[in-house]
């Protein structure tokens, strides 16, 4: 089981990609440009894999629901 929901996962992804494309216009170094482009290389790659691998049914993720509550008078 993977340990983190594909939400998770996507958040990640959205904050690495912000965070290279930040990179591109503020005043950084051309190693941490790099560094920031390369976590979101891996990062996509990871998701990639992820993906494959759940489609597969090699893997599953959780699922992080709240049981379904009654409505008033206990009627569904």
């Amino acid at each position: 089981m993977h340990s983190e929901t594909v939400g998770m996962v996507v958040d990640r992804l959205a904050l690495y990609s912000t965070a290279a494309h930040t990179a591109l216009t503020a005043n950084t170094t051309a190693w941490d440009l790099h560094c920031a482009w390369q976590r979101l290389a891996e990062i996509a790659l990871a998701y990639d894999d992820l993906v494959t691998e759940i489609a597969k049914g090699r893997r599953r993720i959780p699922e992080f629901t709240a049981p379904a509550m009654p409505l008033v008078g206990g009627a569904r």
